[in-house]
């Protein structure tokens, strides 16, 4: 049996993996999905003070809680901010790490500052407009179901535009370091090949700063675990003997 630790991206949940980790369970293995702070059933009404180091705690106090070891750590989108650290902290634990078209900032960038332009100002037009430093940023629909959904049935569309919740500003704007990221845990980058919120050629670029990790195509959008939750487990579970 191997253990999957799952951490979602901006804007979503642990309710994300269900579909995936139902996969990976009836084939034997131990899921764990997190919520990070301000997310899921951490969801709470000032965001203000959240911070990137608040998400990595979180996920090490789970890891810790439940005495995992020969973690296979996987993350989603801006989790890819969040699981280096994790390795960094609990590199005892930690077996594999797999990147699922995830965030990975230039050293000394942030998230933010990855963004494309557009995007970016955007964002800089909803803080300033809005209370976004106490609520969060919240995507707009359009864009949401633009960048999320262009390989959704209806149906998933409209369930996953509903659970969206505002994500933190702090998190966002924090610049990243992986200088400290253990040289000896394998990693894993899941190139997602329609995805329309990072493109693939943003993935393979910003999948440069591991190093080398293995790269693997899945044709998906960005929101592989609910479209292509057979295929994407199908990936993980190379992993599970290692």
């Amino acid at each position: 049996m191997a253990d999957y630790v799952l951490v979602h991206g901006a804007w979503q949940g642990a309710w994300g993996w269900e579909s995936l980790g139902k996969i990976l369970e009836e084939r034997g293995h131990h899921i764990l999905a997190v919520d990070l702070p301000g997310h899921g059933e951490r969801i709470q009404a000032d965001l203000s003070k959240i911070r990137l180091q608040d998400y990595v705690e979180t996920v090490v106090g789970e890891i810790e809680g439940h005495d995992l070891y020969n973690v296979t750590l996987v993350g989603h989108s801006l989790g890819g901010i969040t699981v280096p650290y994790v390795a960094e902290r609990i590199s005892q634990r930690i077996k594999r790490l797999a990147f699922i078209s995830c965030m990975l900032p230039d050293e000394g960038r942030s998230a933010l500052e990855m963004l494309e332009p557009l995007d970016r100002s955007l964002y800089k037009l909803i803080v300033g407009l809005t209370a976004a430093r106490r609520r969060g940023v919240s995507i707009p629909a359009f864009l949401a179901r633009r960048k999320f959904c262009n390989d959704m049935d209806r149906e998933t569309t409209r369930w996953l535009l509903k659970k969206l919740v505002p994500e933190p500003v702090g998190p966002l704007e924090e610049p990243i370091s992986r200088r400290s990221l253990p040289a000896d845990i394998p990693g894993t980058y899941i190139v997602l090949t329609e995805d329309r919120a990072l493109q693939p050629a943003k993935q393979r670029r910003m999948l440069r700063n591991l190093g080398e990790p293995e790269v693997v195509e899945l044709a998906a959008g960005h929101n592989a675990m609910l479209t292509k939750p057979g295929e994407l487990a199908e990936i993980l579970l190379r992993y599970a003997q290692d």
